[in-house]
């Protein structure tokens, strides 16, 4: 009876330690080696900014990490700039596209109203080239200074959950 225990202890010993291999080694290592930059493509006659291939829309400019005082005075350089040019590109829009109806109709288009679509317009094209102009200059300068920050010596061992599971997370 005695050899029948130690045989089953030993295929209970083979079966525990087959196991912890098998899981030690199945389970995904998480990292991340690129550095959190942003993607500057042009569309048109306008860029457009992306982070991990997703297109940043303007309130997440302010939430993006390692952001500067720098680079949030560039950021409300560009977003008055993006402001004042649908404000104009409205004013213009309207009045243009109020005359046109009156022309349409068979009334006469007042010229004054004309100009002041038109000129509207004008500056609505000029700012948003500003801005245009300007937020690319943030992506540019935001990428050298995160591409260009000092590593921090720290490094984090901790219990953590994901997705596929349960581990100890490295964080360096």
């Amino acid at each position: 009876f005695l050899y029948f225990v130690l045989k089953f202890q030993v295929l209970i010993m083979k079966v525990a330690l087959f196991t912890i291999v098998f899981l030690l080694t199945t389970f995904s290592c998480f990292s991340q080696d690129k550095v959190d930059t942003l993607q500057i493509e042009k569309v048109g006659g306008s860029y457009v900014v992306k982070m991990y291939g997703e297109k940043l829309k303007n309130r997440h400019f302010k939430t993006l990490p390692n952001l500067t005082h720098e680079h949030e005075v560039l950021y409300d350089k560009a977003n008055n700039a993006l402001i004042t040019s649908n404000v104009f590109g409205f004013i213009g829009g309207a009045a243009l596209g109020w005359e046109t109806a009156k022309f349409i109709r068979g009334d006469k288009a007042s010229t004054p109203v004309l100009i002041v679509g038109a000129v509207s317009l004008i500056v609505a094209l000029s700012t948003n080239s500003t801005y245009n102009k300007l937020i690319y200059k943030f992506a540019k300068q935001y990428n050298t200074d995160v591409k260009h920050k000092p590593k921090e010596d720290t490094s984090l061992l901790y219990f953590s959950t994901s997705k596929s599971g349960v581990g100890l997370t490295l964080a360096f």
